[in-house]
C-alpha cells in the first residue's frame, strides 16, 4: 500500500519536473569545463535527489522554505544511521528468493554468466575479421585504471547512499506531517513593518532621483566604481533579509489586511533595491570587466526577483504553493545558467571592453578561463591578427571592435617581433591543449567543451 502511494506521488508533475532538472544538471556537467559550475552541479544534484525523495514520501502541504531546508539537512544527516540497511535488506531479499521456488533471480545470474564469455569470444573473432572494427573496440576499451576505479567508486557510493536515504524517508513517512502552530498577534509586526516601509520608501525615492530618473548622476566626489562597490553587497543582504522577513511573517503571524499591504510595500521596495543592486553591478562591470562571480551575482539577483514575484502572489492568494514555485524557479533558472557557458561570454566581453584602465585583465583570462572560453578567445585573436598576419602588425588590427592594443605584444627586443601571438594567449592555448591530451583515450573523462576547444585550436 505504501509502495502504491509512493508511485502515485512519483507520477506527479512536481516530481517529474525534478527528474527532468536532475537529468539536465547531469548533462550540463558533461557539456562544460567550468569547475565552479561542475561543483555547483554536484550540490544541485544532491538537493534535487533529496527533494525527489521528500516529495515521494512526505506530505509537503503547508511546508515553507524553512521546513524544506530543515528536512533536507536532516535527511542527509540521519540517513547515515541507515548505513547497514542495504546489506541487511539484500541478505533478506536473497534469503526470500532462495526459499521461493518460482524465483527467476538464479536464471538472470546464469544468463549474465553465459553472455559475458560469449560476447568476449565473438568480439575477438570480429576484431580479427575487420581492422576498422578492431581499432574502434581498442579505442572504446582503452581505459585508464584510475578513471575506472573512480567511476565505479562514485557509482556504488551514489547507489548505496541513495538507498540509505530511501530507507530513512520511508521509515519517517508519518513523521513528516507539520503540526499547526497558533498564529501570533499582528499588531507589533504591523508597527515594525510601518517603520521599515517608510525607510524603504525614502530609500527608493533616493534611487529614483539619483540613479533611475537622474541619468546616473551622482553627487560630487563619488565615482561610479566606489558607488557600486560600497553599496552592492549591503543591498543584496537587505533583499535576502526582506525575503526571510516576509516568509516568516506569513508563517507565524495572523492574517491581517493592513499587514498584507505593508508586506506588499516592502516587497515592491525590494524590487527597487534589486534594480539598484543590478545597476551598481553593471557600473562595476563597466569599470572592471566581467568575472564568473559577477555574472553569478546577476543571476542571483534575477532569481530573487522571480522569488519575490511568487511572494507577492502568496500575499494576494493565501493558497498559492510558494515552496513548489520557488524550487521549480530556482531549478529552472540554475539549469539555464549551467547550460549558458557563461565563460564564453565573459571572455568575449572582456576582450572587447577594456574597462576604465584601458587594459584587459589577461591574468584572469589565463588562469581563470576554462575550455568554455576557448572558442571566443581563439576567434577574437584570429580576427585581430588575421589568418595570414605579417610578422609585425602593420595594419594595427587590434583597433577593431574594441580589441585594443592592450593585447598586442610590446616588443623591447627586436627579435620578439617575429612572434605574432601575445604570451598570455600562448600560455592559455597550451593549458587547454594539455586538457585535450589528458581527456583523449578515456571515455570516463570525455567532455564536450574540451573536445570543442581542441577542435578550435587545431
Amino acid at each position: 500500500q505504501k509502495t502504491r502511494k509512493v508511485y502515485q506521488k512519483a507520477a506527479s508533475k512536481s516530481i517529474l519536473l525534478l527528474y527532468c532538472l536532475s537529468l539536465a544538471v547531469g548533462l550540463s556537467t558533461f557539456l562544460t569545463d567550468n569547475t565552479a559550475i561542475i561543483i555547483l552541479n554536484f550540490i544541485a544534484l544532491f538537493l534535487l535527489i533529496v527533494s525527489i525523495l521528500l516529495l515521494s514520501f512526505a506530505n509537503t502541504t503547508g511546508w515553507d522554505f524553512g521546513d524544506y531546508l530543515k528536512e533536507v539537512f536532516l535527511t542527509a544527516l540521519l540517513s547515515v544511521g541507515y548505513i547497514g540497511k542495504p546489506t541487511s535488506d539484500m541478505k533478506a531479499y536473497l534469503e526470500r528468493e532462495k526459499n521461493n521456488g518460482k524465483s527467476k533471480t538464479r536464471y538472470v545470474i546464469l544468463g549474465i554468466l553465459l553472455s559475458v564469455p560469449l560476447v568476449v569470444i565473438l568480439a575477438a573473432l570480429l576484431s580479427s575479421a575487420d581492422l576498422v572494427f578492431a581499432r574502434l573496440l581498442a579505442k572504446i576499451f582503452h581505459f585508464n585504471a584510475a578513471d575506472v576505479f573512480l567511476f565505479l567508486l562514485l557509482f556504488f557510493f551514489g547507489l548505496y547512499s541513495a538507498y540509505c536515504g530511501i530507507r530513512y524517508v520511508a521509515d519517517k513517512d508519518n513523521d513528516f506531517e507539520k503540526p499547526g502552530h497558533p498564529l501570533r498577534e499582528p499588531l507589533p509586526v504591523i508597527i515594525l513593518s510601518v517603520s521599515v516601509s517608510l525607510l524603504y520608501l525614502l530609500f527608493s525615492l533616493v534611487q529614483f532621483l539619483y540613479l533611475f530618473a537622474g541619468g546616473l548622476q551622482l553627487p560630487g566626489g563619488i565615482t561610479y566604481a566606489d558607488y557600486a562597490r560600497k553599496g552592492f553587497f549591503q543591498l543584496l543582504l537587505v533583499c535576502i533579509l526582506n525575503l526571510l522577513f516576509v516568509l516568516l511573517v506569513k508563517k507565524k503571524i495572523q492574517k491581517s489586511r493592513t499587514l498584507d499591504i505593508l508586506l506588499l510595500t516592502i516587497s515592491c521596495c525590494t524590487f527597487v533595491m534589486i534594480a539598484s543592486s543590478a545597476l551598481r553591478m553593471y557600473l562595476y562591470i563597466r569599470a572592471y570587466q566581467l568575472t564568473f562571480l559577477r555574472v553569478f551575482v546577476l543571476v542571483a539577483l534575477f532569481t530573487l526577483t522571480v522569488l519575490f514575484v511568487g511572494v507577492i502572489i502568496k500575499i494576494l492568494h493565501e493558497r498559492f504553493d510558494l515552496l513548489r514555485f520557488g524550487v521549480a524557479a530556482i531549478g529552472i533558472l540554475y539549469c539555464l545558467f549551467a547550460f549558458s557557458h557563461s565563460e564564453y561570454f565573459i571572455a568575449r566581453y572582456n576582450l572587447t571592453h577594456p574597462g576604465v584602465s584601458g587594459e584587459i585583465d589577461t591574468y584572469y583570462l589565463l588562469y581563470n578561463m576554462s575550455a568554455d572560453a576557448a572558442p571566443a578567445i581563439v576567434a577574437l585573436h584570429q580576427k585581430a591578427v588575421g589568418s595570414s598576419a605579417p610578422s609585425r602588425y602593420q595594419e594595427d588590427p587590434y583597433q577593431e571592435d574594441g580589441y585594443q592594443e592592450n593585447l598586442r605584444p610590446s616588443y623591447e627586443d627586436p627579435a620578439e617581433e617575429m612572434d605574432p601571438e601575445p604570451t598570455w594567449y600562448q600560455d592559455y592555448t597550451e593549458r587547454i591543449r594539455r586538457k585535450v591530451s589528458a581527456m583523449e583515450g578515456s571515455p570516463f573523462t570525455f567532455n564536450v567543451s574540451i573536445a570543442i576547444a581542441g577542435h578550435v585550436l587545431r
